[in-house]
C-alpha cells in the first residue's frame, strides 16, 4: 500500500514552508469547498507536510493527488494543479510546466465542469498500484503506474467518480525522489 503521509520527523517542513490544505473533506463534499491557488513556490499542502521524500511510491502518490485535485471556481485550468505539484517535481520538469503552459484552451470537459462549479479531489485512499508493473527500481530511477479515482463534486451534489491510470517516472536526488514525468494512460 502506498503511504502518502508517512511521517519522517527529520524531514517535516516547518509551518512557514507549508500552505493550507487543498483537500475537500468527505463530510464537506457538495458544500462550499476550499482550494489553494496555483503556485510553484516550493511548498506542499498541509496534509502532505509529513511526506517521506525518500519513498518513491509516496512521492509518486503525492504528485498524483496534487496533479488531479482542482477547483474550477479558483483554477483557470488543470495547469494550475500541475504548478502546485512543483515542489515534488525535478526542477527541469517544473520549469517546463511553468514556462510552457498549454497553448490551447482547457478543453470541453474542463469548461463543462467549470459551468457546474465542480471540484475534483483525490484522497490518499484513492490511489492504488495498477495491475501492471514496470521495471525494478534502481538506486537513482523508479517508475510507478498508479490507478487513480477522482471524486467530482458540485454545489448541487456529487458527479460520477472517474478512474484514470497514470504513469510516473522518478529520479533520486540524494535521498529525495523527484518526479520527472507524469502521463495519463
Amino acid at each position: 500500500m502506498i503511504g502518502v503521509a508517512t511521517a519522517c520527523a527529520s524531514r517535516v517542513p516547518s509551518a512557514t514552508g507549508v500552505t493550507a490544505s487543498f483537500t475537500i473533506p468527505a463530510e464537506n463534499r457538495g458544500a462550499e469547498f476550499p482550494s489553494t491557488p496555483p503556485s510553484a513556490s516550493g511548498t506542499l499542502p498541509l496534509d502532505l507536510a509529513g511526506l517521506n521524500r525518500s519513498d518513491a511510491s509516496a512521492v509518486a502518490a503525492a504528485v498524483v493527488r496534487i496533479w488531479f485535485t482542482t477547483d474550477t471556481r479558483i483554477d483557470s485550468s488543470p495547469h494550475a494543479a500541475r504548478l502546485r505539484a512543483c515542489p515534488l517535481l525535478a526542477a527541469p520538469y517544473c520549469l517546463a510546466i511553468r514556462d510552457f503552459p498549454p497553448k490551447t484552451g482547457p478543453g470541453a470537459d474542463w469548461l463543462s465542469l467549470t459551468a457546474q462549479q465542480a471540484a475534483i479531489t483525490v484522497g490518499a485512499n484513492d490511489i492504488r498500484p495498477a495491475d501492471e508493473s514496470g521495471p525494478p527500481d534502481s538506486a537513482t530511477r523508479a517508475d510507478r503506474l498508479l490507478e487513480v479515482t477522482e471524486h467530482l463534486v458540485t454545489p448541487k451534489g456529487p458527479l460520477p467518480d472517474r478512474r484514470t491510470v497514470v504513469a510516473l517516472s522518478l529520479i533520486r536526488d540524494g535521498v529525495q525522489w523527484q518526479v520527472t514525468e507524469v502521463s495519463v494512460r
